[in-house]
């Protein structure tokens, strides 16, 4: 699927990235210049668009075939949101009203 159709809010295309670097150093076809190309052109690939997950898609899985969920959250992609008094008082929560009872957790947080 290609970024155009899939649309990612936040893709990560450079995790860790200092590991390819030691391992396969700068010069060689499939070191760290080849990845700082590849980069370049995901990055000119991404389209922006500033707007909160819909959730409802958590709908679609069964929770008793999970054990927990964990997300990313970035309240700046709300347009209203400026400082962090603005974030909405429940807006770390919400996932709880989609599966009551089920534990969660965030992996990235800003």
């Amino acid at each position: 699927m290609s970024v155009r159709a899939s649309r990612p809010r936040l893709p990560s295309v450079g995790n860790e990235v200092n590991r390819l670097y030691e391992a396969r150093g700068l010069n060689h076809s499939n070191g760290f210049e080849y990845f700082v190309s590849l980069f370049e052109r995901a990055r000119k690939e991404v389209v922006s668009e500033l707007r909160e997950a819909d959730l409802d898609v958590l709908n679609l899985f069964d929770p008793d075939k999970l054990d927990i969920l964990v997300f990313t959250r970035y309240p700046y992609v709300i347009p209203s949101v400026n400082r962090l008094e603005d974030i909405p008082d429940d807006y770390y929560n919400r996932e709880a009203d989609y599966m009551p009872g089920k534990p969660f957790g965030f992996s990235d947080v800003a």
